[in-house]
């Protein structure tokens, strides 16, 4: 709390199974805003997930998630070592993308379970996406 612009940051979701299908699908929001600087950080994101009996003990569960992610910074509270050349706190001669950056991100999990053990490996960000 005593860091100025400190965290900010917004979520829901929304997930439904699917019993036939052995399915779930959902949609997830997030919002982050962080830092003097207003660092926004807005990701929509769609959930897909499928479940299988291996045997009669074993569960298998895969999922995926495929969304949009903007990330942008209001220059206008930043500080440029220009501006502290010039003795004046003016504009900086720094550009900066109004609309930020726009990407695609995507993630995918596994898990194994049965009664009594469950074991998963998950990964996010498996495109690599230029911030």
């Amino acid at each position: 709390m005593g860091i100025p612009g400190g965290f900010t940051t917004y979520q829901a979701a929304f997930d439904h199974y699917f019993r036939r299908a052995k399915s779930g699908m959902g949609i997830q929001f997030f919002q982050d805003h962080a830092g003097s600087a207003n660092l926004t950080t807005t990701q929509v994101s769609g959930l897909f997930a499928y479940e299988t009996r291996l045997n009669k003990a074993l569960v298998l569960r895969g999922g995926m998630s495929a969304g949009s992610v903007q990330r942008r910074v209001d220059p206008g509270r930043l500080v440029f070592g220009d501006q502290i050349e010039n003795g004046e706190s003016g504009v900086s001669a720094e550009r900066f993308a109004l609309d930020g950056a726009k990407y695609f991100d995507a993630g995918a999990g596994v898990l194994v379970y049965g009664k009594s053990f469950w074991a998963g490996l998950s990964s996010s960000h498996i495109n690599r996406p230029n911030q």
